[in-house]
């Protein structure tokens, strides 16, 4: 129990029957800091070990929202501010009569279903296009008003959309698809067996899901070993996979 009352109120004594969750929150919020799969039957078990205080599961959940909230702010707060803030962008090629490429934006909406946002038809896939495309959608979402989100795009790193986004947005992060990383991996490194690449894909991907500080850098140290094992050419695009995530 630190001293400090961070989630107000609280209880006389740690026997009482009744602990509220605010007084949960503030029971377990560093160590849901420190852990973020912390469970709500773990805190019923730890509650119960340093305090002699049966709590209802119920209860014990809520005490963790409250804690979460604290921490992160509310869910409703926090979607928000990530609604419009990911875009997808993405080309296909049109196989009708007139062909030509059809450049596309894609977000997620509250319900997490797609929704596309802008798409355009050019003639090619060039720079050009990809910068005047970028820039009459930024115009579109920005207007004349001060917007303070910044925007993370996602895309399959083609040359000309990685140049036109550090352009016309240079503040945006910018991720790639992970299909297609996994695909220009197993096939700038076929060189090096199925076995390995599978191996060392493996771990990248684990980079790529951690959730906590400590599953990022355990991933990064099991890389080390087949990293070691890989030609330079091979550790470059291995290096580039890794950078993605890092960054």
């Amino acid at each position: 129990m630190q001293a400090t009352h961070i989630c107000g109120g609280g209880i006389g004594t740690t026997a009482h029957p009744k602990a509220s969750k605010k007084w949960i929150c503030e029971s377990v919020i560093y160590k849901l800091k420190e852990t973020p799969l912390y469970r709500a039957v773990d805190i019923q078990k730890d509650i119960l070990r340093d305090h002699d205080v049966r709590l209802p599961y119920k209860r014990a959940w809520m005490g963790k929202e409250v804690a979460r909230s604290v921490i992160h702010g509310s869910v409703v707060s926090s979607y928000d501010l990530l609604l419009w803030a990911l875009l997808f962008i993405d080309r296909t090629h049109l196989l009708a009569k007139y062909g030509g490429i059809l450049l596309g934006a894609t977000t997620k909406d509250s319900n997490d279903g797609l929704f596309h946002v802008a798409f355009a038809i050019v003639d090619n896939e060039t720079d050009e296009n990809w910068t005047w495309f970028l820039a009459t959608l930024g115009e579109a979402l920005y207007g004349e008003d001060t917007y303070d989100k910044i925007i993370t795009f996602i895309s399959n790193r083609s040359k000309g959309l990685v140049n036109a986004i550090t352009q016309v947005f240079p503040s945006s992060p910018h991720g790639y698809c992970l299909r297609h990383l996994e695909t220009n991996f197993m096939k700038t490194n076929s060189s090096l067996g199925k076995s390995l690449r599978m191996q060392c894909w493996a771990i990248v991907v684990k980079i790529m899901y951690a959730y906590t500080l400590k599953e990022f850098d355990d991933a990064v140290r099991e890389l080390a070993l087949p990293y070691t094992i890989l030609s330079t050419s091979s550790a470059t695009a291995l290096s580039d996979s890794y950078a993605v995530t890092a960054g």
